[in-house]
């Protein structure tokens, strides 16, 4: 039985295989290289790829890819470059909300709201949990006490 280190194959090494295999392999030897990922992805022989291949990409790295059952193939960079769309998106949203809380802190500390009030209060206005109104209570009420 001979095990493959994914992540220690040379560019060389990688090329041997002729299968869907080493775009599965080529996916899983950068996993936290995503420049690299990129441009292994980007070239024109890893475009396509097997679904199989994909749902085997999926499972082993946990990646969130959307794998159809009735398609054939899947275009791995469009589906990584979405990926990095809706990554960028739910940061900016997180940015977002977080600049809201500390406003929200902000004014009622100034109109001397008891914390179990700001609490509340950011809970209703953000639709977050208690916990997530804690955390930035943390974050944003010691700052302006």
């Amino acid at each position: 039985m001979y095990l493959i280190d994914s992540t220690k194959l040379t560019e060389e090494e990688l090329d041997k295989f002729s299968t869907s295999l080493k775009e599965v392999m080529g996916y899983i030897k950068y996993p936290k290289d995503k420049e690299k990922l990129l441009e292994f992805l980007r070239t024109d022989t890893h475009k396509t790829i097997e679904m199989n291949a994909a749902r085997v990409i999926k499972m082993i790295t946990n990646t969130p890819i959307e794998v159809s059952e009735e398609m054939e193939e899947i275009e791995m960079c469009k589906a990584i470059d979405d990926l990095i769309l809706e990554s960028e998106s739910r940061g900016r949203m997180e940015g977002e909300k977080k600049g809201e809380a500390k406003g929200l802190i902000e004014i009622c500390l100034e109109m001397n709201f008891s914390k179990e009030d700001i609490l509340r209060k950011l809970q209703d206005k953000l639709n977050i949990s208690m916990q997530q109104a804690s955390e930035y209570f943390e974050i944003y009420g010691r700052k302006t006490e």
